[in-house]
């Protein structure tokens, strides 16, 4: 069936090959910007959760260490942060979630205990995501460090490059048709 239309429409059967590596292309392009962006937004968490952990695992106590104002996650871009006992109880924090300390998945602060970090998305509420860094620290009073950030600016940006390569491959896949159709009669003639 596929070989009998390509047969009876030759502009498709030459053109096809080229469809198929615009195809791969813009998926491509649209892969790695997102992976870009997406990884990006843990930057600023790497650094707060690495300086915090130092300073936690010197001995400087939390109230000099997680400072500022609560964060509405739900609501805020603000960065913040979350520091865990070695019980993986929450000793500090100025993240808020329906005014309460949002709470890790279990498991979260055993797989870094291990492994000593861990770089996820959270959402620990429907319409809540959030790039969080996990770092363990050790000293005299041995714990974790969370510091996270909200997606959503993350996640437009993501949205806009998407709708922005999907304009273009539409763009060079209807231009590149008709460039082969138009070439294709021309040569009839």
């Amino acid at each position: 069936m596929i070989k009998d239309f390509l047969r009876k429409n030759t502009v498709v059967a030459k053109w096809l090959p080229l469809a198929i590596t615009i195809t791969m292309l813009c998926g491509g392009m649209y892969i790695v910007l997102q992976q870009y962006i997406r990884q990006s937004a843990n930057l600023p968490q790497l650094q707060l959760a690495q300086d915090a952990a130092v300073k936690l695992g010197q001995g400087i106590g939390t109230e000099n260490v997680v400072t500022g104002d609560k964060v509405d996650i739900a609501a805020s871009l603000s960065p913040y942060m979350i520091v865990y006992n070695k019980s993986q109880q929450a000793i500090a924090a100025t993240a808020e979630l329906n005014s309460h300390t949002p709470e890790l998945p279990s498991g979260v602060l055993d797989y870094v205990s291990k492994n000593h970090q861990d770089i996820f998305t959270w959402q620990p509420q429907e319409g809540v995501r959030e790039a969080v860094v996990i770092l363990s620290f050790s000293g005299k009073y041995p714990g974790y460090v969370l510091a996270g950030r909200s997606l959503n600016e993350a996640e437009n940006q993501i949205d806009s490059i998407g709708h922005d390569i999907l304009l273009l491959y539409l763009f060079t896949m209807g231009l590149t048709y008709f460039v082969y159709r138009y070439k294709f009669v021309a040569n009839i003639n």
